[in-house]
């Protein structure tokens, strides 16, 4: 048989998803400052010629519905030498990742942008970490998938203080 709620259950329900929230949104507050940060860092790396080895068209599902609807994006492959190393990599830019394309709703679209764009043995600037030259990127800086962290770190912590807030309320009305 189940006990009755007491008055302390709202408070530890509330406190429970403060603390949660706090944490969550200091952790990401940390990582997104840390992926800003490298971001801006990228625009300064060193340059390194690539050539591009593969052109991948994605497909994406966006419905369960019948018959399912899709959308279309392209990836990079590239291959670039750094101190006698070479290197094969597929990262576009930091915050958007391996996709180097808007999202397409037709997959020609995304066929014909990626051909307009990118060849097969096409050479290209290859921006590296001179502290890592595994980590690269085709586009340095700052998008807005860079800011996505951030934005999540900031709206959890402000909702952690806001329980916070709510929570001391709780406590003193009960």
């Amino acid at each position: 048989m189940k006990e009755p709620s007491t008055p302390a259950d709202p408070y530890r329900l509330i406190l429970g998803l403060t603390i949660f929230s706090i944490v969550s949104g200091s952790a990401l507050l940390i990582f997104g400052l840390s992926f800003l940060k490298g971001a801006y860092t990228s625009q300064g790396w060193p340059i390194a010629q690539g050539d591009v080895k593969a052109v991948n068209i994605n497909r994406d599902r966006i419905t369960d519905s019948s018959p399912p609807a899709y959308t279309y994006t392209y990836t990079v492959v590239y291959t670039y030498d750094v101190d006698g190393n070479r290197y094969q990599r597929d990262r576009y830019s930091l915050g958007s990742g391996p996709t180097a394309s808007r999202t397409y709703r037709e997959q020609q679209n995304a066929i014909a942008a990626a051909k307009e764009t990118y060849s097969i043995g096409q050479s290209i600037d290859v921006y590296y970490n001179p502290n890592s030259p595994a980590d690269a990127v085709l586009k340095p800086g700052a998008n807005i998938g860079t800011f996505v962290p951030l934005i999540f770190g900031i709206v959890l912590f402000s909702s952690g203080i806001g329980l916070f807030m709510l929570a001391q309320r709780v406590a003193a009305n009960s």
